[in-house]
């Protein structure tokens, strides 16, 4: 999991560095995600602080892409009605997004901004015997506001919606390099949402 967060990282990086329209930066906010009861999985919800390293780039005065990638803090969980309780079990996530925009300029240094991608998750979750990989694919809508600081500073507001529809899980056993089950594929049945707030360098 750290090889992929650190190839994409650095993609991401090497996609700033060319393109010349755009703006990247830091950003973080606060993620509630939900997962509805199905006939094999009980209800349950999460709630995170993600820190990412968060940016743009626009083709022309409308078009363009989102791109984000970090890491997910996890909070609060509950599973079913039970209330809300701290993760013991910090175990961080890799959290990433890339998205089609779209956005119109209300003034010289307020713009209005919104977009269509995908989101990716994975999380090595460690516990007492065992421990499970899992990834998540999100279908994910996105729509903010931007307020241009200077020449060379952007300050961006706004949020995210995810519709997450694919997963899979690996467990492994804490002493053994076999796999304990096998790989399960699965789809879900949930919704999450993320505000966020970034400031970035504008290129």
């Amino acid at each position: 999991m750290r090889k992929t967060a650190t190839t994409i990282l650095v993609l991401i990086i090497c996609m700033a560095s060319v393109f010349a329209d755009g703006w990247i930066g830091l950003g973080s906010g606060v993620d509630f995600g939900w997962i509805f009861e199905d006939d094999n999985n009980p209800s349950s919800s999460t709630m995170n602080i993600p820190v990412s390293v968060m940016g743009a780039y626009y083709f022309n005065d409308t078009i363009g892409l989102a791109f984000d990638a970090g890491m997910g803090i996890p909070m609060l969980e509950k599973e079913g009605e039970a209330p809300y309780e701290e993760v013991r079990n910090k175990d961080y996530s890799f959290v990433s997004s890339i998205a089609f925009m779209l956005k119109g300029d209300l003034s010289d240094t307020l713009l209005v901004e919104g977009g269509l991608g995908l989101g990716f998750e994975c999380l090595l979750d460690r516990m007492e015997s065992l421990s499970a990989f899992s990834y998540m694919l999100s279908a994910q809508g996105r729509i903010g506001i931007g307020v241009i600081l200077g020449e060379h500073f952007t300050l961006r507001l706004g949020a995210m919606a995810d519709l997450p529809f694919l997963g899979s899980a690996t467990f492994l056993p804490e002493e053994s390099e076999g796999l304990f089950g096998s790989i399960n594929q699965f789809k879900l049945f949930g919704a999450g949402v993320h505000a966020y707030l970034g400031l970035g360098y504008a290129y």
